[in-house]
């Protein structure tokens, strides 16, 4: 199904139309149409903020814009985050509450904290987001949804424009490697895990290597030791690394190679892998 032209609608619609849109429908009719003379007359003012917060307290959404509580129903114009959404303690349930009015969200960044998450959350969560600007950092803390096993792919297929994808303290997929393997193209080019020996299950080196050999140049993938139980894991896998010929390097000037890198207590280790396996 193709879109309807807005500039085919009569002029009188064009006006209802953005009447009776709120605040990030009416800033997309106003992107769309490029002009006071297919949109008019509701030009949509806003004034920019670098951090949006939604929190949701129990009872109430509660936001704040730098540091500054903001009372939806006294803001005007509405605000416009262009850094960094962070949305907490959301659920399928309250998060339709959210008042949509009086924010229009285009962040370089959507961090999730503390969510009940479903994948139809995720859904929900991205249409807070400006149709055409989806977040290229997507963070993830934490899951209150105990029904629910993260899967890096349900990111991915929502979420078109995200490159950077950071996971820590929740449980993810033991099978997170096929999911983003049979899930469809992305534009992801790095992931970070910051996860405990529970939140993550030991998996075959080699399927891991030949998942990244499979993506793009300069993809790149991070873990960062966080107990005994995870240095485990994470030994087996340099293990596996050099077992196919990867090599360790300085992590500088090799932006343009597929690597994983170890992070424990500042440390850095990054291992790049050869050009053919």
């Amino acid at each position: 199904m193709t879109g309807y032209p807005l500039w085919k609608l009569a002029y009188g619609n064009r006006c209802r139309l953005s009447e009776l849109a709120y605040s990030s429908p009416r800033y997309g009719l106003q992107v769309a149409a490029g002009t006071a003379s297919i949109c008019p007359t509701s030009h949509q003012k806003y004034q920019r903020v670098d951090t949006l917060t939604l929190y949701y307290t129990g009872t109430e959404w509660i936001y704040d814009a730098q540091g500054f509580a903001v009372i939806p129903e006294q803001q005007s114009p509405p605000l416009c985050c262009k850094g960094i959404l962070l949305v907490e303690r959301a659920t399928e349930a309250n998060l339709r509450f959210v008042d949509k009015e009086y924010f229009i969200a285009e962040p370089r960044e959507l961090k999730l904290f503390h969510n009940s998450l479903t994948p139809k959350l995720l859904k929900e969560i991205q249409s807070l987001t400006f149709v055409t600007n989806d977040a290229e950092t997507i963070h993830i803390c934490g899951n209150t949804n105990e029904q629910y096993t993260f899967k890096l792919s349900d990111v991915t297929t929502i979420f078109h424009n995200v490159t950077t994808m950071i996971v820590e303290n929740l449980k993810i997929s033991e099978v997170w490697i096929q999911d983003l393997e049979m899930s469809p193209k992305s534009q992801l080019t790095s992931i970070r895990f910051d996860l405990r020996e529970e939140q993550l299950k030991p998996f075959a080196p080699m399927q891991l290597i030949s998942f990244l050999h499979e993506q793009q140049q300069g993809f790149h993938i991070t873990f960062k030791e966080t107990d005994v139980k995870i240095k485990q894991i994470l030994d087996n896998l340099k293990h596996g690394l050099w077992d196919v010929g990867c090599s360790k390097t300085d992590d500088n000037g090799y932006d343009e190679i597929r690597r994983i890198t170890f992070l424990k207590d500042g440390h850095r280790e990054t291992w790049h892998l050869p050009l053919v396996l």
